[in-house]
């Protein structure tokens, strides 16, 4: 017989009410029977005991039996109730809502926190004038000796031209494994190996829009120019040709960290005349004190000396003694601002490793050498070759230490090739021929040509080996090259 929800309902309400009822009176019953005695009954029983009489006792047994009777019906009653009720008891109508009683929804929105960011910002800033400056500054030269605090300071800035400015940042830092770890880059992509420095150098130069310009610092700035017939001297004096004629067209913003005052240590013999006198005229220049820790050693003083754009460089009246903040550091800018950080989505500096850049000419002629249907002019092409690559050949002080940290394991490979198996093949003057290595080398490494095209041009690109006609020999010994485990070959 199917009974209805309310049917069911009905009989289990009646079987929990009869339950109940059975459950009290049984309970009484059981409890109340048999009665308790006094003392005088108690005697009295046992006198008509000694005399062997019959007792008749004043409890009803039957009484306490048909309580222990009822609690047992109650307990199926409850069991039967379990067995009518649903399976799923019914749903509770959703109760109307007042909007005006709920709270609303605690969304984190993006654009409110770098609202907030920015007005606190703007708070630390608003009693430094001089920093407001350096922000907004095209060409800015940092000068300081190693430990007082230049690296720190220029990557606030950055920091500060990011979230205010909206400028991209890239951070160019032969040191920057050892300023990561120590926490000092905030924000920015990070280029350290000399190939990845040079390859940043289109892209910071490149024309940028107002909405979106570019920041770009250039720690050990001085150290660039040291040889000034290197890659790096003239790459260094094409950064400050483009701080003195196309960051406000372009849109780019310099940062130089130099660690004195003196030509040698901004740039040296690889600016091209009046580019010194020009670039520190126009720049921004923030002067950091320091003081000495007892083993001689540079540290932050917390003083400076600051001079605007368009005033001499060695025109002391042009400068003023400032002191710069507690918050101009990375550690007190990320304890400021951990929570907003996070909410942002901002990381630390990321390390952007760049595809190195070669010649293109030398990459052309390398690809004509390497075709099989011009072989039989190959060594005509590499004549053409070693033409075209030699202006980049002619570097003879290189550091043949920190030119081979930067190649690739491929190259590294190549060169112990050279000094190990190929020194059979080799001719009178250290030569060997490209085929020998493309056949001996490349192939059995399963190197295709394109790769081994590379691998050619980045020797070459390096200053550590040199090619003439169809033959290539390296500027390096043995020795130069790293411990076979570092490189993860055999």
């Amino acid at each position: 017989m199917y009974l209805s929800k309310g049917q069911k309902r009905t009989i289990q309400a009646g079987l929990m009410g009869l339950s109940a009822v059975l459950l009290i009176q049984g309970g009484w019953k059981a409890i109340a029977n048999p009665q308790t005695y006094s003392a005088s009954d108690l005697q009295a029983i046992h006198e008509q005991g000694i005399e062997g009489k019959a007792v008749r006792l004043a409890g009803q047994k039957t009484a306490a039996v048909l309580g222990i009777v009822q609690m047992t019906f109650a307990a199926g009653c409850l069991a039967l109730a379990g067995i009518v009720a649903e399976s799923t008891p019914s749903r509770i109508l959703p109760k109307q809502l007042d909007p005006a009683d709920t709270p609303p929804e605690q969304i984190i929105d993006r654009n409110q926190t770098l609202t907030a960011l920015r007005h606190r910002l703007v708070e630390l800033l608003q009693d430094h004038p001089w920093l407001m400056q350096t922000i907004a500054a095209e060409s800015l030269i940092i000068i300081a000796p190693a430990g007082a605090g230049k690296s720190s300071i220029a990557s606030v800035i950055a920091f500060l031209r990011s979230i205010l400015r909206n400028h991209s940042v890239h951070l160019l830092d032969p040191h920057a494994a050892i300023n990561v770890e120590r926490g000092i880059w905030l924000i920015g992509d990070i280029y350290q190996s000399e190939q990845e420095i040079l390859g940043a150098g289109e892209e910071i130069t490149a024309r940028h829009s107002r909405s979106n310009p570019c920041t770009a610092v250039l720690d050990e700035f001085g150290s660039l120019g040291a040889d000034k017939n290197s890659r790096t001297a003239k790459f260094a004096s094409d950064i400050v040709g483009s701080a003195i004629r196309d960051n406000r067209k372009f849109h780019n913003h310099f940062v130089f960290l130099c660690h004195g005052r003196s030509k040698g240590q901004m740039g040296g013999e690889a600016m091209p005349s009046g580019y010194l006198d020009s670039w520190t005229h126009k720049s921004m220049v923030l002067e950091l004190e320091s003081d000495y820790s007892m083993w001689g050693e540079a540290e932050f003083a917390g003083r400076a000396r600051f001079k605007p754009a368009g005033k001499a460089f060695d025109d002391d009246s042009a400068y003023t003694s400032i002191q710069i903040p507690d918050f101009l550091n990375p550690i007190a800018i990320r304890r400021e601002f951990h929570q907003l950080f996070a909410v942002l989505g901002l990381t630390q500096a990321q390390h952007q490793e760049q595809k190195p850049q070669y010649n293109p000419t030398v990459m052309k002629l390398i690809d004509e050498a390497l075709s099989e249907e011009h072989l039989s002019g190959v060594k005509t092409l590499l004549d053409r070759l070693y033409q075209a690559s030699a202006e980049e050949t002619q570097c003879t002080s290189i550091d043949p230490a920190q030119a081979v940290s930067s190649l690739s394991n491929s190259a590294v490979q190549m060169f112990r090739y050279y000094f190990d198996k190929g020194q059979k093949y080799i001719d009178s003057d250290g030569w060997l021929e490209v085929k020998i290595l493309r056949e001996n080398w490349a192939k059995h490494k399963g190197i295709l040509a394109e790769q081994f095209k590379e691998i050619l041009a980045e020797t070459i690109s390096t200053e550590l080996a040199l090619m003439q006609e169809n033959r290539w020999k390296p500027r390096i010994a043995k020795t130069d090259l790293p411990p076979e485990d570092s490189t993860g070959v055999e």
